[in-house]
């Protein structure tokens, strides 16, 4: 049996968390969650550790872990990482090469995103996997470092955003998330960096006042 690679281990561990329903606070045992998502305790573990750096979970005795969440001072820490990474991914994405292999991938994003626009109702994609593979494709071929040395801080994004919130989105917002990334990729394939940058801040702010509502709090987005 072939074993899950990281991004699969990260993401059957976080819809265990949310199926689960897993309280802040609690204690958890590596044996007990690699056994119940079929991930290696070895993988497991430096998921764990990595997370374990931004607060997310801390280490107890015996290999058990206490599972933090989302605080607001994380929230406000990731997304601060997550605006300055994607408005600086579009700056070089512009520039990429007519024969980049990334416009191959942005026209098949496209084609997907237009498929699900035209009948939602009729489409089995998953809108937080779709979502989530966008962002990932800008961000990937960006080439930045601080991605490819904080890859732990920007699953924990993925996790919260585009798992943990978009369950209690209703469609209406899916739909417009979906539309603001039509708008960048046309953006990008007109190299309009200024509009493309536009829309991105309009799409994170939304994301942001989602994030915010999360923690009952007033959104503050300048």
């Amino acid at each position: 049996m072939t074993k899950p690679t990281r991004e699969v281990a990260e993401t059957r561990f976080f819809n265990w968390l949310l199926d689960e329903k897993i309280a802040r606070g609690a204690r958890i045992a590596e044996n007990h969650v690699a056994a119940q998502i079929n991930v290696p305790i070895a993988t497991l573990h430096q998921i764990f550790v990595s997370f374990s750096r931004f607060g997310f979970l801390s280490k107890e005795q015996h290999r058990n872990w206490t599972y933090h969440g989302f605080t607001r001072e994380l929230a406000d820490t990731l997304f601060d990482f997550r605006y300055y990474c994607e408005m600086s991914a579009l700056d070089k994405l512009v520039e990429l090469p007519d024969d980049s292999e990334f416009w191959q991938h942005l026209d098949a994003a496209q084609q997907l995103h237009r498929s699900y626009l035209d009948a939602p109702e009729e489409s089995s994609q998953n809108v937080a996997e779709m979502d989530a593979a966008f962002h990932r494709l800008l961000l990937r071929y960006s080439s930045s470092i601080l991605l490819l040395v904080n890859e732990a801080a920007l699953s924990l994004i993925f996790y919260f955003r585009f798992h943990e919130s978009w369950r209690e989105h209703n469609t209406e917002r899916r739909l417009i998330a979906l539309s603001d990334h039509l708008e960048i990729i046309d953006a990008l394939r007109a190299r309009e960096c200024g509009a493309a940058r536009a829309v991105m801040r309009r799409h994170l702010e939304h994301a942001w006042h989602s994030v915010l509502e999360r923690f009952q709090e007033k959104p503050q987005v300048s």
